[in-house]
């Protein structure tokens, strides 16, 4: 096995030195700090449609459970405290959705000019 080369950099760096071979050539690699305002918009969007399909899955899953055991829920009174989950489920997705539309607009404004081809 080769050696192990350590670099030390401060978190707060721009750019990391990591060696990529046993010749000592060394790579730049991206961090946080170097993302662009566009790149950083993208991660979001990816998140928030992420976390807008686990939500629609949940309210469909848990409206499926409702109206299996409606008639139960009732029953055991419970119907507002499942009701009310639901709402609030609800208002989550409608929020992300809003969201996600506000950012992709941003990401449009955002987003860099092709490059000329010369």
């Amino acid at each position: 096995m080769y050696p192990a080369k350590h670099v030390l950099v401060s978190e707060t760096a721009s750019f990391a030195r990591l060696s990529c071979s046993t010749d000592e050539t060394w790579d730049t690699a991206m961090t946080a700090d170097t993302k662009t305002p566009f790149e950083h918009v993208n991660d979001v969007l990816a998140q928030l449609k992420e976390m807008r399909h686990y939500a629609k899955n949940n309210v469909e899953t848990l409206t499926a459970q409702w109206l299996l055991f409606d008639g139960e829920l009732k029953k055991l009174k419970h119907v507002s405290q499942i009701e009310a989950l639901m709402t609030r489920q609800s208002e989550l997705h409608d929020a992300l959705n809003e969201e996600i539309d506000k950012l992709e607009e941003l990401a449009v404004s955002l987003q860099p000019p092709p490059e000329e081809a010369q």
